[in-house]
């Protein structure tokens, strides 16, 4: 992800460049986690356009990767998404380094990602069907 524009709140990438691209994180030392929080434009600036279900602008479909040996591995993905607060849950891993490989928005030829949270949260009774879930706030 070449960022061409932040002002404090967004990370846009570069329309010239095709997707996929990808924001990578990184820790300082190994880390667990089992959860990352992702907030995406959805134009709350503007009003939707007609026949616009959806913006255009917000990240469709993307892929939670982490390092394993000389590749990457995939802990959690998203298939369809719209909306604008993404948790993405899965079982713990250690890494020192996050990936969000963006493949598809909704239109949009720019990602856009307003933040990225990452935690190792204590859950419990949670069921496995739990482990992975969208939300909208």
């Amino acid at each position: 992800l070449r960022v061409i524009a932040w002002n404090g709140w967004e990370r846009l990438a570069d329309p010239a460049r095709p997707l996929p691209q990808w924001l990578e994180l990184s820790f300082p030392r190994p880390t667990e986690f089992n959860a990352v929080y992702l907030t995406f434009d959805t134009d709350l600036d503007r009003p939707p356009e007609k026949g616009e279900p959806r913006s255009p602008r917000t990240v469709k479909r993307y892929l939670l990767r982490v390092p394993e040996g000389e590749g990457w591995k995939t802990v959690a993905e998203a298939q369809d998404n719209w909306m604008r607060l993404n948790v993405r849950r899965f079982p713990t891993d250690s890494a020192d380094r996050l990936r969000v490989e963006v493949l598809e928005t909704n239109g949009d030829p720019s990602a856009r990602i307003y933040e990225v949270r990452v935690f190792n949260e204590v859950i419990s009774n949670c069921k496995k069907s739990d482990q992975s879930s969208v939300t909208d706030h």
